[in-house]
């Protein structure tokens, strides 16, 4: 268990470093958070609990074990996190130059990957239309008003084969007769 307590009231974050080896009082208001950080500094038996904003660092507490003092850090953090509406400042053990890096990490107001996701959809969903289009065009049976000279050089495919479905001459090709069924062989002259 800590000896710090922190409060909120209103507008204002009120701690107390009980267990400080100065023990203080340390009143801040909300606004103020916004772009702040806090963080545990030092070594050997002095540890100090900073608030630091806009590259300026104030000493709030001083302990004599970094247990206490990241315990100071944690009360704090959970009151920030506990607030009805959204963090106001970002509390981190890292240096000012990572705070800066996971300020600009979190920024959600211009995800460029939620762009380019978003342009991949659409890309996707027009490539699938337009490849959906052009299979289904295929498959169009030719209108039933065409002449066979206009079969021959159309995009439809013929009712009977041609020098560009079989190879040859049209004219090496034999004569159909419309609703007889023929042979392969006869077809063929084999």
């Amino acid at each position: 268990m800590t000896d710090t307590l922190v409060k909120t009231s209103g507008d204002t974050m009120v701690v107390s470093f009980q267990s400080a080896k100065s023990p203080s009082v340390w009143r801040v208001k909300l606004s103020q958070l916004d772009g702040a950080s806090f963080k545990v500094d030092g070594g050997k038996s002095k540890y100090v609990l900073l608030f630091d904003k806009n590259g300026t660092s104030d000493v709030l507490a001083e302990y004599t074990t970094k247990s206490a003092a990241t315990d100071a850090l944690n009360e704090i953090s959970k009151v920030m996190f506990d607030l009805e509406a959204e963090p106001v400042a970002v509390v981190t053990t890292h240096s000012p130059k990572a705070i800066e890096n996971d300020d600009a990490i979190a920024d959600t107001s211009s995800h460029p990957m939620t762009f380019w996701r978003r342009v991949y959809w659409v890309a996707f969903a027009v490539l699938f239309v337009g490849f959906t289009l052009f299979i289904l065009s295929g498959s169009m049976t030719p209108p039933q008003d065409m002449t066979p000279e206009e079969l021959q050089t159309s995009p439809y495919l013929p009712d009977r084969p041609n020098s560009q479905t079989m190879g040859g001459d049209l004219e090496d090709l034999p004569d159909i007769q419309q609703g007889r069924p023929v042979p392969a062989d006869e077809f063929f002259g084999e």
